[in-house]
């Protein structure tokens, strides 16, 4: 079981908007159904994902701890939605210049999109 106490800067947001910026791995449809099945409470009781938080409230998560990482998970199957092409134009140790094509989002929005540019980097550099 691992615990969140909500703080001043979080009070004030939906339940399921606040579990889904803090942790990646939870998107909203998982936090629904987790709260449904009672594997995350609030201030020790069954939640609803529409609950407005307020300063001082608890979650309590009985939850794997990969769900609960701050850093998302990379799945195989992401990787099937990113297209290989990258032109990189140059690259150094500390520098890498891309030719980003128009409408090519740059990193993961509250979409999730997968194709983006930093991930198809991250492809290219896996594949190489």
């Amino acid at each position: 079981m691992t615990e969140v106490i909500v703080g001043k800067n979080d009070a004030g947001q939906r339940a399921d908007r606040f579990l889904s910026k803090a942790y990646p791995n939870l998107k909203s449809s998982l936090v629904n159904k987790l709260m449904r099945k009672k594997r995350i409470k609030l201030n020790g009781a069954k939640t609803e994902p529409n609950v407005i938080l307020k300063e001082g409230d608890v979650f309590r998560f009985y939850l794997s701890e990969e769900l609960l990482s701050k850093k998302p998970v990379a799945r195989e199957n992401d990787f099937r939605e990113i297209k290989p092409e990258v032109c990189v134009i140059y690259e150094d140790e500390n520098i890498l210049l891309a030719d980003k094509p128009a409408g090519l989002v740059v990193h993961e929005d509250n979409d999730n999109t997968a194709d983006t540019l930093i991930n198809r980097i991250l492809l290219k550099k896996r594949l190489n």
